[in-house]
């Protein structure tokens, strides 16, 4: 009986914070033009109350500020501190099979920050600043609602596809900056840098830039980089297709793509011996060229290979400096990352 109690009064609750959120995000839209001010608190509060929302499905305890103080009764009453922004998504990133992206941490924190800025200070904030922020927040709530937990907000779709409408009166405080930087964008072009449409502001300002290369392979990563809202959207490795002459394939994440020509398709294990190939040194020997990721999903699989100047994760397509990558001081694996003390506690390879 306490069960059913429980269980009706965690739904009750789940749709009631989301609920919540829309009504904070139309209001945070509403409000953009005359007061940005409450404009990027009332987002902020939507963004927190999604996260609070998602944390419910898991255990109703996780939504407490200290989950050990956890009382049914208090919970059943809606008598408690909850967790806040911060304390949330660090929760949610512990969840196996939860993705939550960097980016979007570090997004949902900037808005954060500034919305505790506001409340506690009188600070003016500018139109511009809130929509760039508002913008790319709405991209990432978008990407998890949508894509990452869209089986948890099946009933609410209909009111997210109002939300991404609204969110046009939004981008729409940004013509000005794009028509400004129109002309810079233009002698970019010419220069032979090619630019697309910004998944977040919905302007053709995302530049395309290349941030290392292999010339021996004319394979290149590239680094989308909005020049209107500064959105930076994921890395993109782009690879000579092997099957045909002129054909290139785009990789993104997990090492699959298809050629944009023949169709043809890769994977992670063919970009792993392209690019780190196991070299024989000697009897029982190869050359220790493969390192294990720390930021993604195939931590049981060394990914992490030499890339011109970098080493760079081909599942994830995180890339790091040669001084992040080194030998574990416990088990010897070579493993990207912070190592310090890895003599004490060792290394992601032994989880």
């Amino acid at each position: 009986m306490i069960n059913d109690k429980k269980r009706i009064k965690s739904q009750e609750i789940f749709n009631q914070l989301v609920l919540n959120a829309i009504d904070f995000l139309e209001h945070s839209v509403s409000e953009i033009e005359k007061n940005p001010k409450y404009s990027i608190i009332n987002f902020c509060t939507a963004v927190e109350l999604f996260l609070k929302s998602r944390l419910m499905l898991e255990h109703w305890s996780l939504i407490f500020n200290d989950p050990k103080q956890a009382n049914l009764d208090k919970f059943l009453q809606g008598n408690f501190t909850s967790v806040g922004m911060e304390g949330a998504i660090k929760r949610l990133k512990k969840i196996p099979d939860l993705k939550f992206y960097d980016n979007a941490e570090k997004n949902f924190n900037t808005i954060r920050k500034h919305r505790n800025q506001l409340v506690h200070f009188f600070n003016a904030t500018e139109l511009e600043i809130v929509a760039t922020e508002e913008c790319k927040g709405c991209f990432y709530l978008s990407q998890l609602l949508r894509e990452k937990w869209k089986d948890d907000f099946l009933e609410y779709v209909d009111d997210i596809d109002k939300l991404d409408k609204l969110m046009l009166n939004v981008r729409r405080y940004l013509q000005a900056k794009f028509n400004a930087l129109l002309p810079e964008i233009e002698i970019k072009k010419k220069q032979g840098i090619s630019f697309n449409t910004c998944p977040s502001c919905g302007f053709d300002s995302s530049e395309n830039k290349v941030i290392a290369e292999i010339s021996q392979f004319s394979d290149y990563l590239l680094s989308p980089d909005c020049l209107v809202c500064n959105f930076e959207a994921g890395k993109e490795l782009i690879v000579s297709c092997p099957n045909c002459e002129n054909g290139q394939i785009k990789v993104q994440e997990l090492g699959k793509g298809e050629c944009e020509s023949c169709e043809y398709s890769i994977n992670l294990d063919y970009l792993l011996d392209k690019y780190a190939e196991s070299k024989h040194i000697e009897k029982g020997l190869f050359e220790n060229n493969r390192a294990y990721c720390n930021s993604c999903e195939h931590f049981k699989q060394p990914t992490v290979v030499p890339y011109e100047n970098i080493w760079l994760c081909l599942s994830c397509l995180k890339s790091y400096d040669y001084n992040q990558v080194g030998n574990c001081e416990f088990c010897g694996e070579l493993v990207s990352g912070n190592l310090d003390d890895s003599f004490l506690s060792g290394c992601l390879t032994g989880l």
